[in-house]
């Protein structure tokens, strides 16, 4: 699959199919609780998202909805560790993506805060 996606360049048909089938898989796995869910809906936005395959518009509303499916799905700890480290390809999906995530983390809180 990262090969057929990969391989699809420019902004018709094909390409724009192949990006709707990896949002559609990334904001399933966002919404299936498990940290592997996070790792791979991440990682199927990061690695297989054909750049230019989709209109920015389109490609920003698929980053913020899979980036608002994983916070409200997944425990925070589970999150976490998608920050650890700096993706490759600066700038790309993959920071795309954790910036929707920071942005919906600081939508709704982190939690309550603890009392000095």
């Amino acid at each position: 699959m990262e090969k057929l996606c990969r391989t699809t360049t420019g902004d018709g048909p094909f390409e724009a199919s192949a990006a709707r089938a990896v949002g559609r898989i990334a904001e399933t796995l966002a919404d299936t609780r498990s940290r592997d869910s996070v790792t791979f809906a991440v990682e199927f936005v990061s690695r297989l998202l054909p750049e230019g395959a989709m209109p920015p518009g389109e490609s920003d509303r698929l980053l913020r909805s899979v980036a608002a499916k994983v916070v409200k799905s997944q425990h925070r700890g589970d999150i976490e560790p998608l920050f650890r480290e700096a993706p490759d390809g600066i700038p790309g999906p993959a920071v795309e993506l954790r910036d929707c995530l920071l942005g919906e983390l600081a939508l709704i809180g982190s939690g309550p805060v603890a009392a000095p």
